[in-house]
């Protein structure tokens, strides 16, 4: 499964902009580049928000989030966001677009509408049963006119209905057996106090119930109706307008295709997709912020952050592995060898470590090659941790054929690495697409240039063919339009040569400028060759 083409309509600073995900024999990896503010981490997340939440309803919340600060007013129907997607060499689209709440006469609040119902019904149905319980001692009371073992246990149950309506102390009070001075007529006068609480007033349901059957039915009808105009419905925003979805994908496909999108980024990120009080933890404390992360990714089981832990991970590729052995057993009578072959990468990965587990796979165990001297995981850097990580996720947890964003996937990594990075994803990533947002001039410089994709004040620049170059300096001047000198030491090589020009390299001022020059290089740096080729000219 892949992205073929991403069209955004309107999306804070996008507007009408095209994204062609080229089918290349090249590499399967894109690159993303913008200055900081691009937009660049941004796309990763509307593109992971949308198609990894629109299906199911309790991720759909966070596309409401996405668009919780869309400001335009919808009237009419608005296009929001179109993607054209591959599988088993098929193209399908998915076209999401807003509209107001009544459209062509279509009302949506029949969607809220039975969710209201529906709460109000059981909310009533759980009144009703505690309003019960109560009585049904109240009952007791009354047939036997004394404290029954019956209701003494009875009572007990009861405990949390006295608590919720504001009546503990009365509760605690008579549940003591040991005073012997309560009666039962401070039984039956609690009691009769609970029942007459506000809290335990409930409605006969049968008018709702009916109400509810005939919602239900008008909103059958709508759906049949979208369903005839190949429409989904996805999500109330903002309680004025609704996310509709128009597609030729069926609905197996099109949960297949949400559960094959996962995004990886840093934990420091600022995410769209979170609310506005949670997205101000991270400049309040890091660590409030890393426990919200924690609870999202409970509802977005394909959100990862570069911080999931390498050991866990590491284990349970192990175990998939066994398992996929094992299963090949079953079926075939002889042991497959997925096992052995993540035992012989792991130990190739890392260049004087190698990883194994112990021998009831409850722990993985670090240790320098060709010794048995084991090394705990904080022995491992950062980098050589997150390679490790990097590598099981995409062969061993994530799917095959599956579209992967990942964001500032450079950090911590070293420069060698980051050159290694492009051809080590091609190889590990299964046939599935990755979408990299990076700073790294190494990864753009070993990106196929019909890859690179150029995020610049809201448009999309492609390239026709090779930059100039591929150095880090042609990168940098090309790719990233930054200076490869600094500024000021650009200043100081001009003025410098105008010296030179003028035929004054020998005066006091340029002396004390080359020295200023001679802080940032040596003289034996191209500049200064250059310099000398030229005064031997002269």
């Amino acid at each position: 499964m892949k992205l073929k083409k991403v069209e955004i309509i309107k999306y804070k600073n996008f507007e009408n902009i095209v994204i062609d995900f080229e089918n290349n024999n090249f590499s399967n990896v894109y690159s993303i580049a913008s200055e900081n503010g691009g937009g660049k981490s941004m796309l990763l997340q509307l593109i992971f928000t949308v198609l990894h939440s629109f299906i199911d309803e309790n991720k759909k919340k966070y596309i409401n989030n996405l668009l919780e600060d869309y400001s335009y007013k919808v009237d009419k129907k608005i296009d929001f966001i179109k993607f054209e997607i591959i599988y088993n060499n098929k193209n399908y689209y998915l076209e999401f677009f807003l509209t107001p709440i009544y459209w062509q006469n279509m009302d949506f609040n029949l969607y809220s509408d039975l969710k209201d119902l529906y709460r109000e019904i059981e909310l009533n149905k759980i009144k009703q049963s505690k309003y019960q319980t109560i009585y049904s001692l109240k009952e007791l009371l009354q047939n036997f006119n004394r404290l029954t073992p019956l209701f003494k246990n009875n009572f007990r149950e009861a405990e949390n209905i006295f608590v919720e309506i504001g009546l503990a102390n009365d509760y605690e009070e008579l549940r003591i057996e040991v005073n012997n001075n309560k009666i039962v007529e401070d039984y039956k006068e609690l009691i009769d106090k609970a029942l007459k609480n506000s809290y335990l007033k409930f409605i006969d349901t049968k008018q709702l119930e009916m109400t509810y059957q005939d919602t239900k039915k008008d909103l059958n009808n709508l759906k049949i109706n979208l369903e005839n105009q190949h429409l989904k419905y996805i999500t109330h925003i903002q309680n004025n307008s609704i996310l509709l979805l128009k597609t030729d994908i069926d609905n197996i496909l099109l949960q297949e295709l949400s559960n094959r999108v996962f995004l990886t980024a840093p934990n420091s990120q600022p995410f769209n997709f979170l609310k506005k009080d949670d997205k101000v933890e991270i400049f309040d404390s890091l660590i409030s912020y890393s426990s919200v992360l924690e609870e999202v990714k409970k509802d977005l089981n394909n959100f990862y952050t570069y911080d999931f832990i390498a050991t866990d991970i590491i284990l349970e590729a192990f175990k998939n592995a066994f398992d996929e052995d094992l299963n090949i057993k079953r079926k075939t009578k002889k042991y497959g060898n997925r096992y052995d072959e993540l035992s012989d990468r792991l130990k190739i990965l890392l260049k004087d470590k190698e990883i194994i587990e112990n021998e009831d796979g409850t722990k993985v165990i670090f240790k320098l090659k060709n010794s048995d001297i084991e090394l705990s995981p904080q022995s491992l850097s950062h980098g050589e941790l997150k390679r490790v990580a990097i590598f099981i996720w995409l062969e061993h947890i994530v799917p095959k054929n599956s579209i992967i964003l990942m964001d500032e996937i450079d950090i911590a990594l070293h420069p060698k690495w980051q050159y290694e990075l492009v051809d080590d994803l091609t190889k590990w990533s299964n046939s599935s697409q990755i979408l990299l947002a990076t700073h790294s001039p190494q990864i753009l410089s070993s990106t196929y240039y019909k890859n690179i994709i150029k995020l610049e004040n809201g448009e999309v620049k492609r390239y026709n063919k090779p930059p100039i170059d591929r150095d880090i300096n042609a990168i940098i001047t090309e790719v990233m339009d930054a200076p490869t000198f600094p500024e000021n030491l650009l200043e100081f090589h001009k003025e410098y040569r105008e010296f030179i020009n003028n035929g004054k390299v020998n005066t006091v001022e340029a002396k004390k400028l080359k020295e200023k020059i001679l802080e940032y290089e040596s003289e034996s740096s191209s500049f200064f060759q250059e310099i000398n080729f030229d005064l031997e000219l002269i």
